[in-house]
C-alpha cells in the first residue's frame, strides 16, 4: 500500500510548540519544509520517530535498528532478531513506533505484539493506539483506529487489521499474524537463567504460527 500525502491545510493543529507547525501557523512560505518531512516520514522509520516524538534523537545504531526493521516492512527478511543492550531505544522504535509505520503501510494486517508481563503488554498497545489516534499521525497516514477499538491490548483498524499485544503465557492461540514481535521476553534474569521459562518463551510463538 502507497501511503496518501494529504495536503497541510486538512490537518488540525497538533501542539502549541513553535518547533511544531498548526493550520493557524503554517503560511504558504513554511508548507514545503513541512510537507518534506511529512514525505520522509512515511518513508523512513527514523523520520516517522522523529515527526512523532518531538524530543526523539536518533543516534547512530538507533539508525542501524530501523533499517533492519525497514526490511520486514519490505518484504526483505521475514526473521529478525535485534540484539541491544538495555536502555539503548530498542523498544521505542520496535515496540512503539514500528507497529504504527508497518500498519500506517498496511491497515489491513494483523500484528502480534509479546512482552514479559500482561502489564508490559498492555502498555505498549496503549502508546500505539494513541500514536495512531494522534493528529500527528493523521497527517501521514489514512491508516484509522475502528470506531468501537478503546482497549489497550487489542484494537481494529478500520480497514480491518487488528493489533494485540499480549505477554508471555498469555492466550495467544489461534490468532495468527503477519508480524509476531517479541520484545524482552524474559521479566527478570532469573527467568532468563530458568530452562522451564525458556522452553515457556520459545514455545509461544511457534504455537501462534502452529494455530
Amino acid at each position: 500500500m502507497t501511503a496518501a500525502l494529504l495536503p497541510f491545510e486538512q490537518v488540525k493543529p497538533t501542539t502549541s510548540d513553535p518547533r511544531r507547525w498548526s493550520s493557524s501557523a503554517m503560511t504558504p512560505r513554511r508548507a514545503p519544509a513541512e510537507l518534506l518531512r511529512r514525505h520522509d516520514a512515511q518513508r523512513s522509520l527514523i523520520a516517522f520517530t522523529e515527526y512523532t516524538f518531538l524530543r526523539y534523537r536518533a543516534a547512530h545504531h538507533h539508525r542501524l535498528i530501523a533499517e533492519q526493521l525497514e526490511r520486514l516492512l519490505t518484504g526483505g527478511v521475514d526473521r529478525l532478531m535485534l540484539l541491544v543492550p538495555p536502555r539503548h531505544g530498542k523498544s521505542e522504535l520496535a515496540s512503539r513506533r514500528f507497529p504504527a509505520f508497518y500498519l500506517g503501510h498496511h491497515p489491513d494486517r494483523h500484528f502480534l505484539s509479546v512482552s514479559a508481563t500482561a502489564d508490559l503488554a498492555a502498555d505498549f498497545g496503549r502508546d500505539v493506539r494513541n500514536l495512531i489516534s494522534s493528529a500527528e499521525y493523521g497527517s501521514l497516514f489514512e491508516t484509522m483506529l475502528a470506531a468501537d477499538s478503546h482497549a489497550k491490548g487489542k484494537w481494529h483498524t478500520s480497514a480491518g487489521g487488528v493489533y494485540c499485544s499480549v505477554g508471555i503465557g498469555g492466550v495467544v492461540l489461534g490468532r495468527g499474524a503477519h508480524v509476531i514481535l517479541i520484545d524482552d521476553p524474559f521479566a527478570s534474569m532469573d527467568e532468563a537463567l530458568s530452562e522451564a521459562t525458556r522452553k515457556k518463551v520459545f514455545l509461544q510463538p511457534r504455537t501462534v504460527v502452529a494455530g
